[in-house]
């Protein structure tokens, strides 16, 4: 395989590892249109130094998402979980640097993945305290309800939002990976069977907050 063709193949993994664009048609009427651009498992990964031939880093994934959203006016830009954990950026400060750039991406929502919580709650805390976290993080089926009360992560998760996108309302509800090999790094929080927990959201988020439509993020 010649030289060109191999960093051709090279840079769709990359661009379809790091950002998926969907546009899809809400059922209500063929005219109301959302664009999701979404990432997941970023893992700190904010710099293309990692790559031989300089592909990726947050620069360039900025940059074309700030495209797609001039192209498309019912956007959203969500995560499914991961950002954390991997690289300098976590590691330092409790990952206020991480949480910094991804507030700085712009994201509308990301959700809890489990590694996230690889650093405990009380870290996983800090380092949304010191980066005056503001971006919602999504988690249905986390009980955090056994957590010391300075530790105040309830305070930055939600199990969805709401967002009103052409005209329609949009419910965001977000599941986290339920996993057992990873319940000791969430002690004394509580992961939780995600299936009842959606559909317990699903039902509220039609019936009492009357969206249009629901995108589970996980």
């Amino acid at each position: 395989m010649d030289l060109k063709k191999r960093m051709w193949q090279m840079s769709l993994k990359f661009i379809y590892s790091f950002l998926l664009v969907f546009t899809f048609s809400l059922a209500l009427k063929a005219e109301t249109k959302i664009t999701i651009l979404h990432t997941g498992d970023i893992h700190g990964h904010f710099t293309n130094n990692d790559s031989p031939i300089r592909l990726g880093g947050i620069a360039k994934l900025k940059y074309k998402i700030d495209q797609l959203k001039k192209r498309h006016d019912g956007h959203l830009l969500l995560d499914a979980g991961d950002w954390t954990e991997g690289t300098i950026f976590y590691t330092l400060n409790s990952g206020e640097a991480n949480h910094r750039m991804m507030e700085a991406m712009g994201f509308d929502a990301v959700v809890f993945g489990n590694h996230e919580w690889l650093v405990g709650p009380k870290e996983l805390y800090d380092g949304f305290v010191a980066a005056e976290f503001k971006v919602p993080v999504l988690s249905a089926n986390l009980n955090l309800d056994k957590l010391p009360k300075d530790i105040k992560l309830g305070d930055y998760m939600k199990p969805y939002i709401v967002k009103e996108l052409n005209g329609k309302k949009v419910g965001i509800l977000g599941l986290s990976t339920f996993e057992m090999i990873f319940d000791p790094f969430f002690e004394p929080a509580q992961i939780t069977e995600p299936v009842q927990a959606a559909l317990r959201f699903v039902k509220h988020l039609r019936e009492v907050e009357k969206v249009d439509a629901v995108i589970v993020l996980t």
